[in-house]
């Protein structure tokens, strides 16, 4: 039996889906920025411009937003599958297959937070050395790292896109437990 969103907890999808719209409402901007922008240059004879710093926003954007869907995408359990040959196995072979996925996803996912943690504590350049080394965050950078034109903190993404994978991974966990809890795996 493949896990459904309700069996993540409540404030975990109430998290997920919050955040999902977060992120959604960015991409939106981010595409009324694009269209803006556009219009802005094809509009120039007539003295208007395109947005400064359009290209970053929108990369900034994007980013986030990737890392803000994850964890939605996997609750809801919409993530590609290829069920060509899967689905002609007997059922306790798909639960088992499914388990195993489950199990596998939850370690990517993992590996994906550890990783952007690293980048995140790579690019923090704030906070006292002693909690930097709690939080296994190394040196402090020498200066805050930014975007080219707008001048955008790039840890600031690093965070918002670390709050996504944060929930991407607590998602993966909850269902990999519960396909060891109904032996799937």
């Amino acid at each position: 039996m493949t896990p459904t969103p309700e069996d993540c907890p409540k404030l975990l999808r109430r998290a997920v889906k919050s955040w999902a719209v977060v992120v959604g409402c960015g991409l939106v901007l981010a595409a009324l920025i694009t269209v803006l922008s556009v219009a802005g240059r094809a509009l120039a004879p007539l003295g208007l411009h395109a947005i400064s710093g359009d290209f970053e926003l929108i990369e900034l954007a994007t980013g986030i937003a990737v890392f803000g869907f994850l964890g939605f995408a996997h609750m809801e359990g919409k993530h590609v599958s290829v069920g060509v040959l899967v689905d002609r196995f007997p059922p306790r072979t798909r639960a088992l297959l499914g388990g195993v996925s489950e199990i596998l996803m939850a370690i990517v996912a993992g590996i994906l937070l550890w990783r952007l943690y690293l980048g995140f504590a790579e690019k923090f350049p704030y906070g006292p050395e002693g909690l930097r080394s709690v939080l296994a965050m190394g040196s402090k950078p020498f200066f805050a790292e930014t975007t080219y034109e707008l001048q955008i903190e790039i840890w600031i993404p690093y965070a918002l896109c670390l709050v996504g994978a944060a929930l991407f991974f607590a998602v993966a966990m909850v269902r990999a437990i519960q396909s060891l809890k109904r032996g799937d795996a």
